[in-house]
């Protein structure tokens, strides 16, 4: 994440708004999780196309934090598929 020295120091061009992906944003959420000592997760991974769910128990923190991109993505095509 840009910090205040990195756009003063090129010119403040960069818009920090925009690096607000929603991998980050759930990332920062895990963050907090971790901070107070969360270590695993139990997560629900929701199929909308067969209605199907599966659990997927102890997941680590860092473990859910690389699958956070893959999830996202499936989850906003599963979206763009639903609203058409």
């Amino acid at each position: 994440m840009p910090t205040a020295e990195t756009i003063k120091e090129h010119g403040g061009a960069l818009n920090l708004a925009q690096s607000r992906t929603p991998v980050f944003e759930a990332g920062e959420t895990l963050s907090v999780f971790q901070s107070v000592g969360t270590t695993h997760f139990d997560v629900t991974i929701k199929d909308d196309s067969t209605e199907a769910c599966t659990i997927d128990r102890r997941r680590t923190v860092r473990g859910l934090y690389l699958s956070l991109p893959e999830f996202i993505s499936l989850s906003e095509r599963q979206q763009k598929l639903h609203a058409l």
